[in-house]
């Protein structure tokens, strides 16, 4: 009964803003070099190392608002708009580096994309509610572990590069199941920080609506729910609101919930968030560290510590042992440690992620215990004698 009505639910969100699009396609230039497919629509991820590149498929929901441009990179803006549904097609070159968003480099003398050499958004194809909910359903149940994650991405990012992050994580990840982005419109400017925070805030209530809808009826044995930045934002309120009134009689069960370097008060989400959070999820997983300088720049900004800073601004829930806290600062965050993305451009990160979405606690991954057993910490030494990165 419950199934039924969230298909309904999701059925009756109509597709509006959308310039009578009904597929976006890749771009003529890339046609004559279209990716090999290496992956179903039923398989999400299938890595075919002999193919020049590889499609990995991304489920969506986002509020952004839809153009009329046919281009898959310009087919959402960063405006406010009605929660749409629909599937993406991401290219991964087999040249493609664990970590790296590969993308044109003038440095390169690269001025249009490859798909033999860049990760590239190639198709974006909005739907209604019902056929994503059907498909999603189905990749699902015949992917090899029938799991899925959703990603809700952080400030200063496109629709585009959500897309291609999204697919990144799940290929490097080996991903058997189905990933699902969660895109809402920032702005895609580093100058619009406080734009995206209002944003977000204004998000909340669709993302919640999404999240919880597809987490109770994907038919998925485990989903996971992976934040970024100001993402953890939404996706702490969304739990919340979840857990305070579930809107369909249950409160939905995820699994692995990470919060990668959350832009988020502290204070306010030991005080307030996280007692009620952990009611959702059979485990949470923060990772946090004291090179972070996007998440100095916004302490500085805001006036608090954030939930994502280690060293002294290190928080701690001794009071809830479902709640992991993740020292990352030994992580190479790139050139003056500016790297705010560093939970999947790191092998170390995405490594440890892996281990995370399979369940496995801290002592089976080699992490250090610290704060006298209140937090862990994640060294070089974590990935000694398995790079290897499979989930």
């Amino acid at each position: 009964m419950r199934t039924s009505f969230l298909i309904l639910l999701l059925g009756g969100f109509a597709l509006t803003g959308c310039g009578g699009n009904a597929r976006s396609p890749a771009p003529e230039a890339a046609r004559h070099d279209e990716p090999e497919a290496g992956a179903s629509p039923d398989r999400s991820v299938e890595v075919d190392r002999n193919a020049p590149s590889t499609l990995v498929r991304v489920f969506y929901g986002t509020n952004r608002a839809a153009t009329t441009s046919t281009d898959p990179g310009d087919f959402y803006s960063s405006a406010r708009g009605p929660l749409q549904f629909g599937v993406c097609d991401v290219s991964i070159p087999r040249v493609h580096q664990t970590g790296e968003l590969e993308a044109p480099s003038i440095w390169k003398l690269e001025f249009r994309e490859n798909p033999k050499k860049h990760v590239m958004l190639v198709s974006v194809e909005p739907t209604d509610g019902s056929r994503f909910l059907s498909e999603l359903q189905s990749t699902i149940s015949r992917s090899e572990d029938q799991e899925a994650f959703i990603f809700v991405h952080g400030y200063n990012v496109t629709f585009e590069d959500a897309a291609r992050r999204t697919a990144q994580i799940a290929y490097d990840l080996k991903f058997r199941g189905a990933p699902i982005l969660f895109s809402w419109p920032a702005q895609g400017d580093l100058v619009d920080y406080t734009i995206d925070e209002n944003t977000a805030a204004w998000a909340e209530s669709q993302a919640t609506e999404f999240l919880e809808a597809v987490a109770l009826s994907c038919g998925a044995k485990r989903i996971h729910l992976i934040a970024h930045s100001m993402g953890n934002r939404i996706v702490a309120r969304a739990l919340e609101r979840m857990v305070r009134q579930p809107s369909f009689g249950a409160v939905p069960e995820y699994n692995q919930v990470v919060l990668t370097a959350p832009d988020i008060d502290a204070e306010i989400f030991k005080r307030d968030i996280a007692p009620r959070i952990v009611q959702a999820a059979e485990r949470v997983v923060i990772y946090a560290s004291s090179n972070d300088r996007a998440l100095v720049a916004s302490n500085k900004f805001h006036g608090f510590s954030r939930l994502g800073q280690a060293g002294r601004h290190l928080t701690l829930f001794p009071e809830i042992p479902k709640i992991e806290v993740i020292d990352a600062s030994a992580v190479d965050t790139s050139l003056f440690g500016l790297r705010h993305s560093y939970y999947a451009s790191s092998d170390l990160v995405l490594t440890d992620l892996g281990r995370v979405l399979r369940g496995l606690p801290p002592k089976e991954r080699n992490l250090t215990a610290d704060r006298s057993g209140q937090a862990w910490t994640l060294l070089k030494s974590a990935v000694a004698g398995n790079p290897a990165i499979r989930h």
